[in-house]
């Protein structure tokens, strides 16, 4: 299991109203877009970098640079869970 997907079924696990859609890429970037009523938040995972997040009402974040970074799963778990719960934007940095 690959660390997306195991973030991914953490979160929905934490919060089972939480929707996610996965897109693995095998040689580069893979993304989690995060769904919750209108609330949207966009995990970008980077080898290299680590978890890019992007969050906010009616957010469309395609070809963008994340706001904020995470470099391991379990801060960027506790990241999401905490911006789906208060329905809050990232901000960019």
């Amino acid at each position: 299991m690959t660390p997306l997907q195991k973030l991914r079924d953490h979160v929905t696990v934490a919060d089972p109203s939480i929707s996610c859609n996965l897109d693995e890429s095998e040689d580069g970037v893979s993304y989690i877009d995060v769904y919750q009523d209108d609330y949207r938040l966009c995990i970008e995972h980077h080898p290299s970098l680590g978890f890019g997040l992007t969050a906010g009402p009616n957010l469309d974040v395609y070809g963008g640079k994340a706001d904020e970074w995470l470099t391991d799963s379990p801060s960027c778990l506790i990241r999401v869970l905490s911006l789906v719960k208060s329905k809050k934007s990232t901000i960019p940095g």
